[in-house]
């Protein structure tokens, strides 16, 4: 399956209504890249995206809640330019992103992303795979703009994880109106005004390098529930290479102290370098 230059996969609720699921099998390779060059207005939800890279969608736009996407690759599933997104814009939770693949490639301007823009809460993420690859400035990340909670992070890796790198150019979080300067690879798990989410990683090697980085953060009140917990038979940070779990957030290269407490990083590895 190859969905390219802008092209979209898309379910989306206007109102009080629910968005559908989104169940995808494909038994060898998903590439996903490029964008369009005009705007795109969702079909029936009013939404309208600005030269739109290639996506898979899920979004509600008032008190409806985003459905989930559930992806299932056999082989190998490539986002160069592309877009898994389940979004909430409203009272509404947007919904959980479950991928399972071989090998999963996320690189440039490209995000695996549960988000909340209101005061609904942002949904779970779980990725399964033989070797995942986040670099060039790509993420993986649970997010709310508002009082909602973020979602938790799972992920679970046969083989090796790696990220690495930074952008050049400035990222737009996808339908999170946070536009980050010159971000670098990562996996986060961040709120603006509610609570950040959980994150689990279990890997058999971890290698974090030129300034990439795991993080959870939460602007809000209290001990956020959002402790990072890796397990690995490796894990290595070189050359800038962080894990981050702070009462704030970065916007951009500047952090914003929060006003609650940080939470806890578990760290279970045979060797640690």
């Amino acid at each position: 399956l190859n969905i390219a230059e802008g092209a979209t996969i898309v379910s989306g609720s206007a109102d009080a209504g629910m968005a559908g699921n989104i169940s995808i099998t494909v038994q060898n390779n998903l590439s996903m890249s490029g964008r369009r060059e005009d705007d795109f207005v969702i079909p029936s939800s009013g939404i309208v995206i600005e030269n739109p890279q290639s996506s898979i969608l899920s979004a509600a736009l008032n008190t409806g809640t985003a459905g989930n996407i559930d992806i299932n690759v056999g082989k190998q599933l490539d986002l160069a330019e592309g877009y898994i997104v389940a979004s909430g814009r409203g009272e509404g939770d947007a919904g959980d992103v479950r991928i399972r693949a071989g090998n999963l490639n996320v690189t440039g301007n490209s995000a695996i992303s549960s988000s909340s823009m209101g005061t609904g809460h942002s949904g779970d993420i779980h990725v399964e795979a033989d070797n995942l690859s986040i670099t060039d400035g790509a993420t993986i990340v649970s997010g709310s703009a508002d009082t909602g909670m973020a979602g938790n992070i799972a992920i679970t890796v046969r083989n090796n994880l790696l990220l690495s790198g930074r952008r050049e150019k400035d990222f737009d979080i996808p339908f999170f109106e946070i536009v980050v300067e010159n971000p670098h690879s990562s996996i986060f798990s961040a709120a603006l005004s509610g609570l950040g989410g959980q994150i689990d990683i279990e890997s058999g090697n971890i290698l974090i390098t030129d300034e990439a980085g795991i993080s959870s953060s939460s602007m809000g009140f209290g001990k956020s529930p959002n402790n990072i917990s890796i397990q690995a038979e490796n894990l290595s940070l070189t050359r800038g290479g962080q894990i981050n779990n702070s009462n704030g957030i970065y916007a951009g290269n500047i952090f914003v102290s929060g006003f609650g407490q940080g939470s806890d990083i578990n760290i279970r590895a045979e060797r640690l370098t």
